[in-house]
């Protein structure tokens, strides 16, 4: 609960009994004023003579000094509980939480502390100061008049014999109100109060500014696998990628062939060759790649001479070389039945630059294997085939080099005049 105002001070306690006043000695005679004396010390003090009537109030005087702290009054009864305290501002509205069930109602407040003592009143007015008179003799005691003004401290008289103790006085009037004394210490704190009827709910506060973000908590621990994805799509190439170091040199390869090989056909225009009664090659034809020439005459001593524009059918050596190796291919070019045993060759006949005479290379010629016999039909494109290798026929730069095509014959009928397919390779180191 709220913390209850601090209680009124209690009432001063009551002023004790006034003692019984003592009587008085009988005067002696006056002596004579003798030198002052030094001061003696301060004697007994006498008893409290009657209060009299209230003087009229003095002019107020200047405000003294504060006094020295009273001691602690006794602990005054609880004082009634304080009036509820205004209701604070609302403080900043917290985030909307959800509304919890009603609480248990709380335990009484703590009584409230002592109140403070009130200020100390101003002093009275400090009387006039009278002279002092000459010592008279001792008159006899008059009524007690009213307390005058504290007069300087005489001279110290001599020490009169206590009096005996007088009657109990009797009980004066109370005193008024004292001033407000200083706060007491606190009492001891008094019992809980009774729990206090709960309050009604109050109205839900506006929702609160987002409160900061809190700390990244622990990483959690890996949860088990998830099931297989369905596969994506296949994503764009990536750059290319920076070319690699180069590889080891790998081990040197066998050691090749140094040469070229000089590839010829007759294609589809039937290279005709002829021959005499005696069955020797009379009659030739030079060969291209898919095309052959006129046919030219061969003389006995195996040369020829180029004299139709459809004969110039030779290359020429860039470099120095060997001629090492022929294969020629030949075939039918219908159906026919031979009237002689027929044996079909390629050779090589060369010419120096600048002239078109040319001689067939003896160690050139190259039959086929086997002939096409006399009495024998042949269909269409009937193969043959012939070959030479281990050959070595140099051909310097600037030889210029005929393929020649031709056939020989032996029984029968051998002079003749026929067409037929020739294709095949040489091959120069």
């Amino acid at each position: 609960g709220v913390t209850g105002e601090p209680g009124a001070t209690g009432p001063a306690g009551a002023v004790g009994p006034q003692g019984v006043k003592g009587d008085t000695g009988a005067s002696g005679p006056a002596g004579a004023a003798g030198a002052v004396g030094p001061i003696g010390p301060a004697g007994p003090t006498g008893a409290a003579g009657a209060v009299g009537p209230e003087g009229p109030a003095g002019a107020a005087g200047a405000v003294g000094p504060e006094g020295p702290a009273g001691a602690a009054g006794a602990v005054g009864p609880a004082g009634p509980a304080g009036a509820a305290g205004a209701v604070g501002p609302a403080g900043p509205a917290g985030a909307a939480g959800a509304v919890g069930p009603v609480g248990p109602a709380g335990a009484a407040g703590a009584a409230g502390a002592a109140g403070a003592a009130g200020p100390t009143g101003p002093a009275g007015p400090q009387g006039v100061k009278g002279d002092a008179g000459a010592t008279g003799p001792q008159g006899a005691a008059g009524p007690a008049g009213p307390i005058g003004p504290q007069g300087d401290t005489g001279p110290a008289g001599p020490q009169g014999a206590v009096g005996p103790a007088g009657p109990q006085g009797a009980q004066g009037d109370e005193g008024p109100m004292g001033p407000q004394g200083r706060a007491g210490a606190a009492g001891p704190e008094g019992p809980a109060g009774p729990q206090g009827v709960a309050g009604p709910q109050g109205a839900i506060g506006p929702a609160g500014a987002q409160g900061s973000t809190g700390a990244a908590g622990p990483q959690g621990a890996v949860g088990p696998a998830g099931p297989q994805g369905v596969k994506g799509d296949i994503g764009s190439t990536g750059p290319q990628g920076s070319a690699g170091p180069a590889g080891p040199r790998g081990d040197s390869g066998p050691a090749g062939t140094t040469g070229l090989i000089i590839p010829f056909a007759s294609g589809n225009t039937n290279a005709t060759a002829t021959t005499n009664s005696s069955g020797v090659s009379t009659g030739i034809s030079l060969v291209g790649f898919g095309k052959s020439s006129d046919r030219l005459a061969l003389t006995a001593s195996s040369t020829f001479s180029i004299t139709t524009s459809d004969s110039f059918y030779f290359f020429t050596m860039p470099l120095d070389g060997t001629l090492t190796a022929i294969y020629a291919n030949f075939a039918t070019t219908s159906a026919f039945t031979p009237t002689s045993n027929i044996t079909l060759y390629v050779a090589i006949a060369t010419a120096p630059s600048g002239s078109l005479n040319f001689r067939v290379i003896p160690a050139s010629i190259t039959p086929a294997s086997a002939a096409y016999s006399q009495g024998t039909t042949y269909p269409i494109r009937t193969p043959r085939s012939g070959s030479l290798s281990g050959l070595n026929i140099p051909l310097p730069v600037g030889t210029q080099v005929a393929i020649v095509l031709g056939f020989t014959t032996s029984g029968g009928a051998q002079a003749q005049t026929l067409p037929f397919f020739y294709a095949g390779g040489l091959y120069i180191k």
